[in-house]
């Protein structure tokens, strides 16, 4: 979404968050924001985005060594394995002579810090859920899609604030709605498989 918005959208979206006080924080982003306060002499934001960018380095510590070794697995989509690699557990003993081997953390260690912040993050955007992706196995019956979308809004507490939903003209989708419609009505939450599907055409 982030992508189709900066390529596509991008002063609308950098607008509306300006307005809103929403800062664009995403890497990725940056140089389609500062492309656009260039472009509407926005010295100010451009300046605070610089600054944030140029932060100190955060002093060592344990946890913030694993927190630095978390973030670079998950930025990279790096296997939770490489942190057993002796080459790079040799470079992290390079660079800092007090580190001994026993302070750089393992894979479980790892894993167990993604999971947590994981949940934590899950936990934080609940209340603010508005889209969400499921990865769906198997057969795409419109039973099945119907029944893994409501466990993913029961999941975060939202099934009964659902607005409208845009799904394409695929014969599973009439499905998907019909028992959409049904689960919430058992359910005693009112939705229209007609006026609350938006289509649209690929």
């Amino acid at each position: 979404m982030r992508k189709h918005l900066g390529e596509f959208h991008p002063e609308e979206w950098i607008d509306t968050c300006d307005r809103m006080g929403i800062r664009i924080k995403a890497q990725q982003s940056q140089h389609v924001v500062a492309a656009f306060c260039r472009r509407h002499n926005q010295h100010d934001l451009l300046n605070e985005m610089t600054n944030a960018m140029s932060t100190d380095r955060p002093l060592f510590s344990g946890e913030a060594f694993l927190d630095a070794i978390v973030e670079f697995i998950v930025a990279d989509d790096q296997s939770i394995n490489v942190i057993e690699c002796r080459q790079l557990r040799n470079i992290f003993l390079l660079l800092c002579k007090e580190l001994q081997d026993s302070d750089i953390p393992h894979r479980t260690t790892v894993r167990n810090c993604i999971f947590q912040l994981w949940e934590e993050y899950i936990r934080d955007l609940s209340s603010e859920m508005k889209v969400c992706f499921h990865h769906t196995p198997g057969h795409h019956t419109g039973e099945l899609l119907a029944q893994i979308f409501l466990r993913v809004l029961d999941r975060f507490g939202v099934a009964a604030k659902i607005g409208w939903i845009t799904l394409d003209n695929a014969s599973p989708n009439d499905t998907f709605v019909e028992t959409l419609e049904q689960e919430l009505a058992c359910r005693g939450i009112e939705f229209d498989k007609v006026t609350r599907r938006i289509r649209y055409v690929i």
